[in-house]
């Protein structure tokens, strides 16, 4: 079974909407005020320059930075999934949480998935970092290396062009520590990482960073597919690749610099 073929049995949709948002580090805002309705299944496109904050956007919606000011909801068919505002996380029906350490995980949980190279374990294997994300989202909890190498071969039929970069100079890569690899291939284990998943909304920061352009351009074709298919997860992507970003989204919203 591909990839999207798991969306279309397994995800539900989940909606987003962004009230008076604002982002940045510390008490440093970058963006003020942000406000998005963005309906279930619908793939967004962030465009703008480096440093204008659309990856600090993401991280917050990730959970890994806090708004400043402002709350972010996800929603589904059922009501509130999950609303984060600037202390606090809130997951009806009781569940409240106040520990900034907690909060990604949490949301990680419920579908929401930030692909970036922050999320993989430098020290871990390339395998471990795929079997462990596979364990986290109910996979077999004692699933070997080899038996998780033959799962991954049919789970990834449509990322071949990723995972094969990984399976070539017979699998030997697999068993170097993620601190080993190249800006590239870490990007691409984080795809990977990620869409092991299956994942309700896709929080997609600079696929194109660190990868060949023939790379990106399949990755983005590859979501372009994507568009096609019922009960599609939600996709939120940011990067500077702006033809191909265009291309591959419903809508491109340009994120402008508002530092002072």
């Amino acid at each position: 079974m591909g990839v999207s073929e798991q969306y279309t049995k397994e995800s539900e949709g989940v909606s987003i909407s962004l009230r008076a948002v604002t982002v940045g580090y510390g008490q440093v805002a970058v963006l003020r005020d942000l406000a998005y309705e963005i309906p279930a299944g619908r793939f967004v496109g962030f465009m703008g320059v480096n440093g204008v904050g659309k990856s600090t956007l993401l991280r917050t919606m990730m959970g890994v930075l806090m708004p400043l000011g402002g709350e972010i909801e996800y929603g589904s068919d059922e009501g509130t999934l999950a609303r984060l505002g600037s202390t606090t996380l809130v997951m009806p029906p009781q569940l409240e949480c106040s520990d900034r350490l907690r909060i990604p995980s949490l949301l990680a949980r419920s579908g929401i998935r930030l692909i970036d190279d922050g999320h993989l374990f430098l020290q871990m294997p390339v395998i471990d970092n795929l079997r462990f994300a596979y364990r986290v989202n109910g996979g077999d909890q004692m699933v070997s290396r080899e038996a998780l190498v033959c799962e991954l071969q049919v789970r990834f039929k449509e990322l071949q062009f990723l995972w094969e970069k990984f399976m070539d100079r017979r699998g030997k890569i697999l068993i170097r520590k993620a601190a080993e690899l190249s800006g590239g291939e870490r990007r691409i284990l984080a795809v990977l990482c990620g869409l092991i998943a299956r994942p309700k909304v896709i929080l997609f920061d600079e696929p194109s960073m660190g990868m060949a352009r023939p790379v990106v351009e399949q990755l983005f074709r590859l979501v372009q597919s994507w568009r096609e298919r019922p009960n599609r997860p939600t996709i939120l992507i940011a990067d500077q690749f702006e033809h191909m970003l265009r291309q591959s989204v419903d809508d491109a919203v340009r994120i402008e610099s508002q530092s002072e």
